[in-house]
């Protein structure tokens, strides 16, 4: 299980479920195409809450290691597949110009499969993160950018 090393500070409960607010993980915090991809190191996230947590709580979140990597699989290396695929096949059958349209179709047809993914996974409970554990602070360990 891939479980959060540091606590996250529940936003919300609703219906079962924890709007979760959260640094980015270390590996995204340290890569450049933060930068300017993102105006913030925080990010918000429902996960399925089965605990006693209310809003304002801090929790450990986890999730299947699997099914977490499956995840990251599908999301960034199946694109690159799609596009390789798609300049190969095109490139042997149209030369340059079937190449740059096979590329593009590839890519095109590798963001459906992964907006396919992120239905299928969506309703799967194995494929989101859960709480779980309440965790207790002390508020003067509290970082700033937790405290709201």
């Amino acid at each position: 299980m891939a479980i959060t090393q540091d606590p996250v500070q529940i936003v919300e409960v609703k219906d079962g479920r924890a709007l979760i607010r959260m640094d980015r993980m270390t590996l995204c915090v340290n890569c450049h195409l933060t930068d300017w991809l993102y105006s913030s190191s925080l990010v918000e996230l429902w996960v399925d809450d089965s605990s006693d947590a209310r809003a304002g709580d801090f929790v450990q979140v986890e999730m299947k290691s699997g099914n977490f990597l499956l995840g990251i699989f599908v999301l960034y290396v199946l694109p690159v597949i799609g596009l390789l695929a798609g300049v190969l096949l095109g490139q042997a059958y149209r030369g340059a110009a079937g190449a740059v349209a096979g590329g593009f179709g590839g890519l095109a047809l590798s963001f459906a499969l992964v907006h396919l993914f992120d239905r299928f996974a969506g309703e799967k409970a194995g494929f989101r993160p859960k709480v779980k554990k309440v965790v207790r602070l002390r508020e003067d360990l509290l970082t700033p950018d937790l405290q709201g």
